[in-house]
């Protein structure tokens, strides 16, 4: 049965083993009040379907790129929209990487292609945050954003805030750039196989 999770990136599976680690239970929790207040929850219920993910995941696209355009007008708002998609994105992709009961891809395809738009989601709330607190051009943000998130630059530690925020970006990129990897090579596992008769 197809979990009704963030994305709907995965299967739960069945009694799954109870984690001994309290520190890791205490994050499973944090990421489950995450999921309980998401808007994703509201989407799923008018459209359960796996299609659900990916109009979740555009439509932040979406505004998320409305708050880097509007972001000197619409201010502490922008910013708190940036701040609640950042702990719902991050809290879902370590509750994939911590819950053994979601360890299970529905497809490998698919969630690659959903963790590139994460991707894309975090450079334009790094570029958001650059833009509200330097005044930067829209496109000096991006490119700004886009080296911090994919090569770990420090083109946007201007002051103390943006240093944070930069690593934040930085250590939320490494999560869904070790997702990715591990489905790349879950998906070049079950793409080749060698011959029978290989020595």
């Amino acid at each position: 049965m197809q979990s009704r999770n963030f994305h709907s990136r995965v299967f739960r599976m069945p009694e799954a083993a109870s984690e001994p680690s309290f520190l890791v239970r205490g994050v499973l929790r944090l990421a489950a009040i995450s999921r309980a207040i998401s808007p994703y929850r509201l989407l799923i219920r008018q459209n359960p379907q796996p299609a659900a993910a990916e109009i979740y995941v555009l439509a932040w696209l979406g505004l998320l790129a409305l708050c880097l355009v509007g972001i000197r007008w619409i201010g502490w708002v922008g910013v708190t929209i940036v701040v609640f998609r950042f702990f719902d994105l991050n809290l879902y992709q370590v509750s994939i990487m911590l819950d053994r009961a979601q360890r299970v891809l529905s497809s490998y395809p698919r969630s690659l292609v959903l963790t590139a738009l994460n991707l894309v989601e975090l450079t334009l709330m790094t570029a958001t945050v650059a833009r509200w607190k330097l005044g930067m051009s829209v496109p000096s943000a991006l490119y700004g954003a886009f080296n911090v998130v994919v090569a770990r630059s420090t083109s946007l530690d201007r002051n103390a805030f943006l240093k944070v925020a930069s690593a934040l970006a930085i250590v939320s990129a490494l999560l869904l750039l070790a997702g990715m990897l591990a489905m790349l090579l879950g998906l070049v596992g079950q793409s080749f196989r060698e011959r029978p008769d290989a020595s």
